[in-house]
């Protein structure tokens, strides 16, 4: 993914789930949105209920420029790895 130096680009997100009801990984890097700045959260939607958020602090991302993340599902967690090399555990709830 690649922004232009024209978009304020204040977050962006990825869902892996077999409905809009039901999300396994709901991956949301915020830029700024809300007051959020500079983090990652993840969340679980079951039966359109949202789960509690896990914020990780690690924040690869840069506006304007190419990115890298690798999504591993192993049935019950989500291994995540950055372009950085950081990688975290997201446990399918």
């Amino acid at each position: 993914m690649t922004t232009s130096q024209y978009l304020q680009l204040l977050r962006f997100n990825l869902n892996f789930g077999e409905d809009h009801a039901n999300i396994l990984l709901h991956f949301d890097p915020r830029f700024d949105h809300f007051g959020i700045i500079h983090k990652i959260l993840c969340n679980t939607k079951t039966n359109g209920v949202w789960g509690k958020e896990h914020i990780e602090d690690a924040f690869p991302f840069q506006e304007g420029a190419e990115t890298t993340i690798r999504f591993q599902y192993l049935g019950d967690k989500f291994i995540i790895q950055l372009s950085s090399g950081y990688q975290f555990t997201y446990p399918v709830k």
